[in-house]
């Protein structure tokens, strides 16, 4: 319990005490003063102790009850204890107190120290060189006008000039024949194609009877750069078939793949005027698909030899060879 509202409490007693005896003192006095001068006289001594000592106990018991019914101190009676952020006034006696204005809240944001960031490693580009894409392969006709004896503007009724036949390129209207009466045994084309893929012969067999059927009857050779010839060897009835459909006495039918029917037609009458009433015929294509080696190489020259020693003829209408420029 604390001192302050516990009346036996030894400071308590003792200021009870001092303030009685005190009082005692002071009340005698009076009373001594007022007998005095009321009275006339001397007061009594015995009466003067007795007041005295009634009075100091008196006080001393209201000093007690009062302590104990006032009780602690409240804290509201403290003085509120000031911020040391908040600023006092002082003045001076005299002077009207200075009213202290709110200053204004600095909000600016302190600019920011930017840091410079550390530099990343550069990657390193390798430039790209882009290729030149392939060149695709093309066709060119090679023309036998100047080597042709005959001139067929309409052989079967197929007109001289520029013609495409199974997706092939020919120059037709032109035929050179081997080795029948006064014809040559071979045919022999300068040519120059770097890259050859394909040669493509329009052909036809003549007078080539079933007497010779499976017979070699020729040879196709392909020269280079590099040297040696390519030599194709040319049978009756596998690479190369009479030009005739119906006639029975000739070999009309062929076993190559490589070798296909690419026109078909009739005879003509005198200055290929209509109608056609000749017997049915028809043009072949021979492919020679080159072997991948010779893709570097270049094609210099084109020979068609003719080694039966008679019949049967070969009749060639045109030459295309498709290569990579």
């Amino acid at each position: 319990m604390s001192t302050a509202n516990n009346p036996f409490a030894p400071e308590n007693i003792f200021a009870g005490i001092l303030i009685g005896v005190i009082g005692g003192i002071l009340s005698t006095f009076i009373v001594a003063v007022l007998t005095h001068y009321i009275y006339g006289g001397v007061p009594n001594r015995r009466r003067l102790v007795s007041v005295s000592c009634a009075v100091a106990g008196s006080i001393f018991i209201v000093y007690i009850i009062l302590t104990a019914v006032s009780g602690p101190r409240s804290v509201s009676n403290v003085p509120p204890t000031q911020s040391q952020s908040t600023p006092i006034p002082t003045t001076t006696p005299g002077e009207v107190p200075t009213q202290l204005e709110p200053q204004p809240t600095d909000t600016t944001v302190p600019p920011t120290v930017s840091v410079p960031p550390t530099p990343l490693p550069q990657p390193t580009y390798t430039p790209i060189i882009a290729s030149t894409p392939p060149s695709q392969p093309t066709f060119t006709t090679v023309s036998i006008s100047s080597l042709a004896k005959s001139q067929w503007p309409c052989n079967l009724q197929l007109m001289q000039g520029n013609r495409t036949l199974l997706g092939v390129p020919f120059d037709v209207g032109w035929t050179i024949t081997t080795e029948h009466q006064t014809f040559p045994s071979s045919i022999t084309l300068a040519v120059a194609f770097k890259n050859p893929k394909n040669v493509y012969l329009l052909w036809q067999g003549g007078w080539a009877y079933t007497q010779y059927s499976g017979q070699m009857v020729g040879e196709v050779s392909l020269s280079f750069a590099s040297g040696g010839p390519l030599i194709i060897p040319v049978i009756l009835g596998d690479n190369i078939r009479d030009w005739t459909i119906s006639d029975q006495d000739a070999v009309n039918t062929a076993t190559s793949p490589m070798l296909q029917e690419a026109w078909r037609g009739r005879e003509f009458d005198v200055d290929c005027q209509p109608p056609f009433s000749g017997r049915e015929g028809r043009m072949d294509m021979l492919t020679i698909d080159l072997p991948e080696s010779y893709l570097g190489d270049e094609l210099v020259n084109i020979e068609i030899k003719d080694t039966a020693p008679g019949d049967p003829a070969i009749h060639l209408n045109g030459v295309t060879v498709r290569y990579i420029p």
